[in-house]
């Protein structure tokens, strides 16, 4: 079953764009991008681990380690839609069961997938501790334009994707996915690099329209 955002804001607010050469942590606030602003927060749905992701497109396919335990890591989609740009990539525990599986689980936890800065509350400046369970880490590079886009978010602060819960397991052979949602990459760029942590960057990766 794949886990996506079950409400997409109607329209983002401002998001980054800055140079391929910066890295999350060097660029938190993120540099001017021409989105509009957004009116509704997003939600994310809940729902168990699922290892039905073969239902997805896998475009790319990373070894990876999530708290300690072999993982596998697919890009299932970039794919611009409505004015935005969706990421959809699925985590999967890939230890080979013997018989000691509940040993091995991967417990989504918070910052598995997130950029390590703390989002803050634009209305009151305040720090918002549930942002570290976002997968905010996850950004475009757009080698076209000579730019990074970081995920969007809504007119709280909050990150327009889903979230690392900490009470969710997987057993081994069990998959979770998540959705980005960034701004629409412009006409013209056919391909972009998507940098997702535990898996590195995917370079050229076509992007659906």
């Amino acid at each position: 079953m794949r886990i996506l955002l079950s409400t997409l804001v109607a329209c983002l607010l401002p998001l980054a764009g800055c140079t391929i050469g910066n890295t999350p942590s060097q660029s938190p606030a993120a540099s001017e991008s021409t989105a509009p602003e957004t009116a509704t927060p997003a939600t994310t749905a809940s729902a168990p681990p699922s290892s039905t992701a073969g239902e997805l497109p896998v475009i790319e396919v990373r070894k990876g380690t999530a708290n300690s335990e072999p993982a596998t890591i697919a890009l299932n989609e970039v794919a611009v839609r409505d004015g935005v740009t969706n990421v959809t990539f699925t985590l999967t525990n890939a230890y080979a069961s013997t018989g000691t599986a509940d040993r091995h689980k991967i417990q989504l936890k918070a910052g598995m997938f997130g950029d390590g800065q703390a989002a803050t509350d634009p209305a009151t400046g305040e720090a918002m501790t549930d942002d570290r369970y976002t997968v905010d880490g996850v950004y475009l590079i757009d080698g076209v334009n000579k730019l990074r886009y970081l995920p969007a978010r809504d007119s709280s602060g909050i990150c327009v994707c889903s979230r690392a819960d900490s009470s969710t397991f997987l057993a081994p052979g069990q998959s979770y996915t998540f959705s980005v949602t960034f701004k629409a990459i412009p006409e013209g760029v056919e391909t972009v690099g998507v940098s997702i942590p535990i898996a590195g960057t995917f370079s050229k990766v076509p992007v659906q329209r």
